[in-house]
């Protein structure tokens, strides 16, 4: 059954515009390879508006999903030979009701009160130095992804949780977001969607059976 993207167009369309904003200021739809800390922090600030208007985007669009879903029992993997371990590199992670971690950012100067005579002597050195923002862009550019494409990410989730949560739900915790100054109808919206996410998870269907992982344990000594 095709899934229903008509009570999410809007909303969509709102994740986009909050990505339009983050980039119309300081100039950064021109991409600089550098900024001042007061740039990238402001950059962090749209990256975390951006993650947690999606977070409930993509939650309600999992409710939608988990009626139609049903547990297939794949056959036991086969055990994996031992190898050579490969290398990967880490890579960004859009996580929803866990901790959200943003990857490598910069380093902020976070002067401590007690040594007044240090700070000011580090605010003249480093009143003009810059930090890198190619990593706050890919992360930008992975939210905004996710926005234009969110069914596959909504479909992951909507396993995840008819398997790990069961019952009523609530928003996920976005403590440090201040959505009223993206604009009036992205903090509107958000406000609705935490009501939407309580109020659509009381009506959820029996939860999924676990997936089984790896094969079932076997005797290969006596």
């Amino acid at each position: 059954m095709p899934f229903d993207f008509t009570p999410h167009k809007y909303v969509l369309t709102q994740a986009m515009a909050i990505h339009g904003r983050v980039l119309g200021k300081d100039g950064l739809m021109y991409r600089p390879r550098l900024g001042t800390k007061a740039v990238a922090a402001r950059l962090k600030t749209g990256l975390r508006a951006l993650a947690a208007f999606l977070r409930r985007i993509l939650i309600l669009m999992a409710l939608q999903m988990e009626p139609d879903l049903v547990h297939i029992q794949r056959p036991e993997p086969l055990p994996r030979r031992k190898g050579k371990k490969v290398f990967r590199v880490p890579g960004f992670r859009f996580q929803i009701y866990m901790t959200e971690h943003y990857g490598p950012l910069p380093d902020f100067f976070d002067p401590s009160p007690w040594d007044v005579p240090r700070y000011k002597a580090q605010i003249v050195r480093q009143h003009h130095t810059e930090v890198p923002l190619a990593a706050l862009f890919h992360q930008l550019d992975q939210l905004c992804a996710i926005a234009k494409d969110p069914l596959a990410k909504a479909r992951r989730l909507a396993f995840a949780l008819a398997r790990s949560k069961r019952g009523l739900l609530f928003p996920p915790p976005d403590n440090n977001v201040t959505m009223r100054r993206w604009g009036l109808e992205p903090s509107a919206l958000y406000d609705a969607m935490g009501f939407k996410i309580n109020e659509n998870s009381r009506t959820r269907p029996p939860p999924l059976p676990p997936v089984r992982r790896g094969p079932k344990p076997s005797i290969t000594r006596l």
